[in-house]
């Protein structure tokens, strides 16, 4: 059974993924980081629960995010050797944080 969002929804979650960002750069992992965020976007518990059930499930999201970033930086990388491409990802992986 698949869930369907609207278009409220989806940005909803997306701001709630924002500021779950946010906590993560000014505070680091702490507990309750999905209450925290809803706090932040003036939402629920409730509906913030429909996209993200745990604090986890918010941070994997945030990885899955920069993991898809990151990929489409791949694309655009220099040609050279394995150490310069490996030094431009890396660099760009810092940058998207």
């Amino acid at each position: 059974m698949s869930t369907t969002f609207s278009t409220s929804d989806i940005r909803t979650r997306q701001r709630l993924l924002a500021a779950a960002v946010e906590r993560l750069a000014q505070e680091g992992l702490q507990p309750n980081l999905l209450e925290r965020s809803a706090q932040v976007v003036g939402c629920d518990m409730e509906r913030a629960r429909m996209f993200f059930r745990r604090d986890e499930e918010l941070v994997l999201a945030f990885y899955a995010r920069l993991a898809a970033e990151l990929e489409s930086k791949v694309l655009e990388l220099p040609a050279g050797t394995i150490g310069d491409r490996f030094v431009a990802v890396m660099q760009a992986k810092f940058a998207l944080l």
